[in-house]
């Protein structure tokens, strides 16, 4: 059975786009001029005290009268598909005033390099940093608070968003780790898949955000 001329289109569409952004992250790798200089630090060891206590302003998480005092990187985090995953704590020089101010943080990025770049590129990573920005207030089940992201072309992506670990509470909380899914866990996953379906079937609003092609 052949593919419609539809089904064609998509292949096609699809086909020249990955061997476009393959050409392109290959420009960007060996020309490192080309990419903007970077806005902020990419590892979670680099991130410092100035630089977190700023976008935690920003994005009015924090008070204008709190500031971060120290950042502690526990290390990675089991997780990480196509890069990798840290923890930090964040210490205060006083006591937050913002009651919600957070305490622990993850922080994803794509793996370095041209291979880690590429996968970026061609997998969801850049999807999920368009999810948490554009999507994830409208999510009917609880996510992750989302505090910073940024990328360079696509291909270097960092999201830094609260600790899910543990979920938070409620009925409608999920957490998956590596352990082995029970049946009242993928009970719990297929209620909040069948909300979220619910919630943006036929939405042409979800079509409008940029992910990945």
């Amino acid at each position: 059975m052949g593919l419609s001329g539809r089904e064609t289109y998509t292949l096609l569409k699809w086909l020249f786009t990955a061997i476009f952004w393959v050409l392109a992250t290959v420009v960007l790798d060996c020309l490192p001029f080309l990419r903007p200089k970077k806005e902020c630090p990419w590892n979670a060891a680099d991130i410092s005290p100035v630089w977190l206590t700023e976008k935690l302003r920003a994005g009015k998480h924090i008070d204008t009268n709190d500031t971060v005092k120290k950042i502690e990187v526990q290390g990675a985090v089991t997780g990480g598909l196509i890069g990798s995953v840290d923890r930090i704590n964040v210490h205060y020089v006083s006591e937050p005033t913002n009651p919600n101010a957070p305490r622990t943080l993850i922080i994803k990025r794509n793996a370095p390099g041209f291979v880690g770049r590429l996968k970026s590129r061609l997998s969801c990573f850049l999807g999920e940093l368009k999810f948490y920005e554009e999507l994830r207030d409208s999510m009917p089940v609880p996510c992750p608070v989302f505090y910073y992201g940024q990328e360079l072309f696509g291909v270097d992506v960092m999201i830094i968003m609260s600790d899910a670990s543990p979920a938070a509470p409620g009925p409608d909380s999920t957490l998956i780790t590596d352990e082995t899914i029970s049946m009242p866990l993928a009970r719990r996953v297929t209620k909040n898949l069948a909300k979220i379906q619910a919630k943006f079937w036929n939405n042409k609003d979800v079509f409008s955000v940029r992910t990945v092609f």
